[in-house]
C-alpha cells in the first residue's frame, strides 16, 4: 500500500486502515507512513475491494491531512486499485474528524458513492436521561459499516434531539447501529429512546432504530453498549385510500442465506382489532440472493396494516435463511410498504419469528418487544409433558400470533419445573388472554403462566390456569385451553443499583464540572471562573442536610471549555435529592452569576448526576438568591420544583420596609426552603386602617407536607413589627393552605441579636385532609370517652348580601385543648346553608376541649369576626 500525503505533523499520528470488501473486512492494521513509501497490509479473502477507512486513535490533530495519492495493489493477483483522493484531506480540513473513508475506483464499475448520514438521537425523558458522556456509534448496512463515530455534542439532555452527521461511503440499506459510551458509574449514563437516519438533505426514507433502553454501569444489567436492531423505514404518509384488494408480494433474499437454502416459511399480514391473512411461501421459492413474488388478498375487513409478521415453518438441520426485505405493493393504489427485515431464520436455533410494524411519519412508533413467559407444570404425579406447546398472547392491539416454545434439553415441561421462554412481536398492549395449545404426547398440568415485559420497568400478568391439556380422543383437534388475565401488575425498579446495593453513600469527595455552554462565549466563559468563587450549595439528602459549602478559596481545575473544583461532604447524606445554589450575599455588589450545565461524581463511587441549569443569579435585583434543583437518579423518583405563594398579614411590616431585614424558611418532609428574604420583592399589597398583607413568591423543590416556619427578624432602627399570621400554598392550587397563626408584636432593637422565631402550622385549609398541625388530633383518633358532641347554630344577618357559598370551616378553641378544623357543609335545616336571614344548625364530634369554649370561623382564607353579616 502507498499512501503520500502533505501536511503531515512533525509526531506521526496513530492511524489505522481498515480494508471493506463484498465479503467482509479486514482487521484494523497501522499505517507505516504517510510519504509514499510502500508497506504491507494483511487483507484476508474480503472479496473484492469496496472501500478504505482511515481511523485517527487519540485524536489530537490541529487540522486535516492532506492526500495526495492512494495505491493499493495485491501481491498474488497483481491487480492495483486507486481511489479517488482530489480535494481529499483525511480527518477533515480542520482534523476534527476520527475517521475518512475513500472508494475504491475500478475500471468495470462505478465506485461507490459518498454519502452524509443524518443522525437524530432521541434521549429519553426518564429521570436522569441525560448524559455529558462522548457519544459514539457504528452504522451498519448490507455495504458495510461506517466504523466506530463519536457524534459532535457535548452534552445530551433530557428529552432532547440531538442531530449530528456522519460523511461514509455509501453503506446501502442500513440493518442496525451500535452505540456505546464509556462514562462509568451510577447516574453517569445515558437513556437512550430512539435513533432516526437519513440521508442527509432527503426525508423519504428514515431509518428507525428503538433502544428505550439504559446504557448506565449502574442500572439493570450495566451495559454501557447496545447494539439497536432496525425497526423499519418511516412512510411520509397514512395509507388513505382502500386496503383491500390484491397486494403483490417480493420477498428478497440476500446472499448470506446457506446455499442449499430450501425453507417453508409463512407471511402473515395484520390489520387492526386482531385481522389476520396468511400466505405460504413454498419450499424450494426463497433462492439465494433472489426476490420471489407472490400475492395476497386482504378482505374488506381490512382498514389499515399494521405489521407484517414473517415465520420459518419448515427447515433442513442446519439450515438458514437470511431474509433482506418484503416489499407489499397495492396492485391498483400503488401503495408500497416496505418491511427490512435484515435478519437470519434457523429454525434449529428457535430464531423462528419477526415481526415489523408500519412506520407512519407523525404517528407514534409501535415498538417491538420482549415477552419472556414464566411457565409453571404442576407438582401431581404425572404432570409433566413430551409434547410441544404453543402459546398465542392476545392483547388490546392484536395478538402474537402462535408461537410454538422450542425445547432447549430434555426437562422442559417435567413436574414442578418453572420453564422460561421469550418471544418478540410488535406491542400489544394490555394482555388480556393467551391460548395455551398441547400438541400429541404426553397429558400436561398447566399451573400457572407469568408474562414479563422485558423491560427495567414494565408489566407483569400472571395467568393461573391449575388445568389438564389432554388429547382429544378423536385425534382432530390438539388440547388447548384459553386464560384470561388474573392480575396485572405494574412493575417498577426500586433499587438502581446492582448486586444488591440499595443504599448511596455520599460521604467522601466530590467533583464539580461547570461546562462551557455551547451558546457561552470564551468572555461568558471566564466571568463564570471568576465568580464562583461566590458560589454557595446546600445538599439535601435521604439523611439529612449538609452545611453550606462555600466555592471560596477551592482549587479550580481549568481544561479546555472546563472547570472542575473538589468538595468534601464530611457526613454520609443518604441518596442525594436536592441542592440549592446561591450567592453568599446581595449586600456586597456581586456581580451576575450565569450557570448552564453542573455536573457532580463522587471520586470514590463513581456516581454521578448533572443538572441543566440556565439560569443566572440573582434572579433579579431585588430578587432571589438562591435556586433549587431536584437531583434524579435512573430509576429513582424525582421531586419537583414548585412556585410557592407565601401571604404575610400584619399591621405595620410595609411601614418599616426599609429599615426591616426579614426571612423565612419552610420545612417540611422533603427539607427546607433556606432563609428566603421576604421584604425584597412584593407582590398583591393591600393595605388597610389597621391592617395589611403581601404577597411572597418563592420557588423551590417540593417540600412535601409542611410543618413549621422560621421567621428571622432584624432592623437597623428600633421598631415593633406586628404580625398576624402567614398563609402558605402551592401557586397552581387553591388547596391545601397552610395557616401559621403569629399574633405577636415583635420589638425589635438594632443593638441586639436578631429575633428568631418557630412558627408551626396552626391548621391546614383544604386538600385531602383537614387536621390541626400541632396537637395532631387526628392522629389515630380519639377514644370514644374523651370525645363530645357540640351543637353550632350560625345565625346569617339579613342585611343585602349577608348570604355566601364559599366554603366555611370552624375550630373550637378550649381552656383544655382545641379541635381540628370542620368543615360546615350539612346543615341540619337547609340544603344550601348561610343564606340571608337564615339559621343553620351543626352537630360535630371531637375531644373534650374543656368548658370554657371560643371558636373561629374561616371563609375563603380570610377569618371572620362574629360581628358583620354574621348575626351571631
Amino acid at each position: 500500500m502507498w499512501v503520500h500525503c502533505v501536511q503531515v505533523p512533525e509526531d506521526m499520528p496513530d492511524i489505522q486502515v481498515v480494508v471493506f470488501g463484498t465479503e467482509g473486512k479486514s482487521p484494523a492494521q497501522k499505517v507505516q507512513n504517510l510519504n509514499d513509501n510502500p508497506f504491507l497490509l494483511t487483507v484476508g479473502d474480503v472479496g473484492d475491494i469496496t472501500k478504505l477507512s482511515f481511523l485517527l486513535y487519540h485524536p489530537c490533530l490541529e487540522r486535516g491531512i492532506k492526500l495526495h495519492k492512494l495505491r493499493l495493489k495485491d501481491l498474488d493477483t497483481k491487480q492495483e486499485l486507486s481511489f479517488s483522493t482530489e480535494d481529499q484531506c483525511l480527518f477533515g480540513e480542520d482534523g476534527s474528524e476520527t475517521v475518512t473513508e475513500l472508494a475504491a475506483v475500478r475500471p468495470d464499475k462505478a465506485p461507490l458513492r459518498e454519502v452524509l448520514y443524518s443522525v437524530s438521537v432521541h434521549t429519553g425523558t426518564l429521570p436522569a436521561s441525560g448524559t455529558d458522556a462522548e457519544i459514539f456509534i457504528t452504522i451498519f448496512g448490507e455495504q458495510g459499516d461506517s466504523c466506530k463515530r463519536r457524534l459532535r455534542h457535548s452534552c445530551f439532555e433530557k428529552g432532547q434531539v440531538s442531530i449530528s452527521e456522519v460523511r461514509a461511503v455509501d453503506l446501502g440499506q442500513l440493518s442496525k447501529v451500535l452505540v456505546e459510551h464509556s462514562n462509568v458509574g451510577y447516574g453517569a449514563g445515558w437513556y437512550l429512546d430512539q435513533i432516526v437516519i437519513h440521508e442527509s438533505g432527503k426525508t423519504d426514507s428514515q431509518y428507525i432504530f428503538l433502544c428505550q433502553q439504559w446504557l448506565d454501569s449502574g442500572v439493570g444489567d450495566a451495559q454501557m453498549e447496545r447494539m439497536l436492531r432496525l425497526l423499519g423505514k418511516v412512510r411520509n404518509e397514512m395509507l388513505t385510500e382502500k386496503i383491500h384488494g390484491t397486494w403483490d408480494v417480493f420477498v428478497t433474499t440476500s446472499d448470506i442465506s446457506s446455499s442449499s437454502t430450501n425453507p417453508k416459511m409463512s407471511l402473515t399480514v395484520c390489520g387492526g382489532k386482531g385481522i389476520c391473512t396468511s400466505i405460504t411461501l413454498p419450499k424450494g421459492s426463497l433462492k439465494k440472493k433472489q426476490v420471489y413474488e407472490t400475492s395476497i388478498e386482504l378482505n374488506k375487513k381490512f382498514t389499515t396494516i399494521f405489521k407484517v409478521r414473517l415465520e420459518i415453518e419448515e427447515a433442513g438441520e442446519g439450515e438458514s435463511w437470511h431474509c433482506h426485505e418484503v416489499k407489499l405493493q397495492h396492485r391498483v393504489s400503488k401503495n408500497l410498504l416496505e418491511f427490512p427485515f435484515c435478519r437470519n431464520f434457523a429454525d434449529d436455533k428457535g430464531e423462528r419469528v419477526a415481526e415489523l410494524p408500519v412506520l407512519t411519519v407523525n404517528s407514534p412508533f409501535p415498538t417491538v418487544k420482549s415477552y419472556v413467559l414464566y411457565i409453571t407444570t404442576g407438582t401431581s404425579p404425572g404432570s409433566g409433558t413430551d409434547a410441544d406447546v404453543y402459546v398465542t398472547l392476545q392483547g388490546i392491539l392484536g395478538d402474537t400470533g402462535k408461537r410454538k416454545l422450542i425445547r432447549k434439553g430434555d426437562d422442559n415441561f417435567t413436574e414442578g419445573k418453572v420453564d422460561v421462554f421469550q418471544l418478540e412481536a410488535v406491542d400489544i398492549g394490555t394482555l388480556q388472554d393467551i391460548v395455551v395449545e398441547k400438541g400429541k404426547g404426553s397429558d400436561w398440568l398447566l399451573e400457572k403462566i407469568i408474562v414479563k415485559e422485558l423491560a427495567t420497568a414494565g408489566t407483569e400478568t400472571l395467568f393461573m390456569a391449575q388445568t389438564w391439556l389432554k388429547d382429544r380422543h378423536d385425534g382432530k383437534r390438539s388440547a388447548s385451553v384459553t386464560l384470561n388475565a388474573t392480575e396485572i401488575q405494574e412493575r417498577k425498579s426500586t433499587s438502581a443499583y446492582p448486586l444488591g446495593k440499595e443504599q448511596m453513600n455520599s460521604e467522601g469527595r466530590w467533583r464539580i464540572y461547570f461546562t462551557k455552554h455551547q451558546d457561552e462565549t470564551k468572555k461568558d466563559f471566564e466571568e463564570l471562573s471568576e465568580n464562583i468563587s461566590k458560589l454557595v450549595m446546600v445538599f439535601y439528602g435521604s439523611n439529612g442536610k449538609s452545611n453550606p459549602v462555600s466555592m471560596e478559596n477551592k482549587v479550580e481545575h481549568q481544561a479546555k471549555n472546563q472547570i472542575t473544583y473538589d468538595i468534601y461532604l464530611p457526613s454520609d447524606l443518604g441518596m442525594v435529592y436536592k441542592v440549592r445554589l446561591g450567592l453568599q450575599s446581595l449586600e456586597s455588589g456581586i456581580s451576575q452569576l450565569s450557570l448552564h450545565h453542573f455536573k457532580m461524581q463522587n471520586t470514590s463511587t463513581l456516581d454521578t448526576f448533572i443538572l441543566t441549569i440556565n439560569k443566572t443569579l440573582p434572579l433579579s435585583l431585588n430578587g432571589d438568591r438562591w435556586i433549587e434543583f431536584p437531583v434524579e437518579w435512573p430509576l429513582k423518583e424525582a421531586l419537583s420544583v414548585v412556585t410557592y405563594h407565601l401571604t404575610v398579614f400584619s399591621r405595620n411590616i410595609l411601614t418599616h420596609r426599609s429599615v426591616v431585614h426579614m426571612t423565612a424558611c419552610i420545612y417540611g418532609t422533603h427539607g427546607d426552603t433556606g432563609d428566603r428574604a421576604l421584604l425584597r420583592s412584593l407582590q398583591n399589597v393591600q393595605q388597610e386602617d389597621d391592617s395589611e398583607s403581601f404577597l411572597i413568591i418563592m420557588d423551590a423543590v417540593e417540600l412535601g407536607e409542611v410543618d413549621k416556619v422560621a421567621l428571622i427578624i432584624s432592623s437597623k432602627k428600633d421598631c415593633k413589627l406586628d404580625i398576624k399570621k402567614l398563609h402558605l400554598k402551592e401557586s397552581v392550587r387553591d388547596h391545601p393552605t397552610y395557616v401559621f397563626e403569629v399574633n405577636e408584636t415583635f420589638s425589635v432593637d438594632p443593638n441586639k441579636p436578631e429575633i428568631q422565631r418557630e412558627i408551626p402550622v396552626s391548621f391546614v385549609i383544604g386538600g385531602d385532609k383537614q387536621k390541626n398541625c400541632i396537637n395532631n388530633l387526628n392522629k389515630g383518633g380519639s377514644q370514644a370517652g374523651d370525645q363530645a358532641e357540640y351543637t353550632i347554630k350560625v345565625y346569617t344577618g339579613d342585611k343585602m348580601g349577608a348570604g355566601t357559598d364559599a366554603s366555611v370551616h370552624i375550630i373550637l378553641f378550649g381552656n383544655e385543648d382545641k379541635s381540628e378544623v370542620f368543615y360546615l357543609s350539612r346543615s341540619l335545616e337547609h340544603q344550601d346553608p348561610f343564606e340571608k336571614g337564615m339559621v343553620d344548625t351543626f352537630k360535630i364530634k371531637t375531644k373534650k376541649l374543656g368548658s370554657y369554649i371560643q371558636l373561629k370561623l374561616v371563609m375563603m382564607e380570610k377569618d371572620l369576626q362574629v360581628a358583620g353579616f354574621w348575626k351571631k
